[in-house]
């Protein structure tokens, strides 16, 4: 997601923005970094849990909020321009950043003040201002429950499957027993594999 961010910030403003921490050679100033500082916050507390049945097997999705933070720095020869630079980049999370995380399922919570963060290196000052974004997403997972099919078992042409025991497996992946007694497919304990497939934001 930082990849994305710093790519579409650079085409709306025109600012360099790089990934902090990296041993690569650093661009000449200005320029700007992003660092996640906390991938994982719990939100929300509980996950939010559907089971359904479709043509592919009975599924059980997943969905839990989590907040991450941001945090932004702007580097320059000189205090005004690392002022300006952050103004412009905190503006950019307020509303066409915030339009634009939207469309990736993720929501801006919070924006922190501009602060000086300046340092002093070597006799001469790094000139730095910065804040942290407080953003909010979802982690999705879908385990996908596939039935053992006996090699024995007939298919029907309706897409139903008779069982050995005259037990039908419906489409809809519920199971009706030779006494009319339908089992409802979440309570399958004949699972033969199970597919987590996740569907969080990268």
């Amino acid at each position: 997601m930082i990849e994305q961010i710093r790519k579409q910030i650079l085409k709306d403003t025109g600012i360099l923005v790089i990934p902090a921490n990296t041993t690569a050679k650093k661009p000449d100033m200005p320029y700007a970094t992003i660092n996640a500082t906390s991938p994982w916050i719990d939100d929300r507390g509980h996950a939010d849990t559907l089971i359904y049945t479709d043509e592919t097997g009975t599924h059980m999705k997943r969905n839990e909020a989590y907040q991450m933070v941001f945090s932004i720095n702007v580097y320059a020869a000189d205090e005004a321009t690392t002022i300006q630079i952050a103004r412009t980049l905190r503006s950019w999370f307020v509303m066409v950043g915030e339009s634009f995380l939207e469309e990736m399922n993720v929501v801006v919570v919070n924006r922190g003040n501009i602060e000086n963060r300046t340092t002093f290196i070597l006799d001469s000052y790094e000139h730095k201002h910065g804040f942290d974004v407080r953003m909010r997403a979802t982690d999705g997972q879908v385990i996908t429950k596939m039935p053992i099919i006996p090699d024995d078992a007939v298919t029907n042409p309706d897409g139903s499957v008779t069982f050995p025991d005259g037990s039908i497996l419906n489409p809809d992946g519920s199971i009706e027993k030779p006494d009319g007694t339908i089992i409802d497919p979440v309570g399958y304990d004949w699972i033969e594999k199970v597919i987590i497939e996740y569907k969080g934001v990268e």
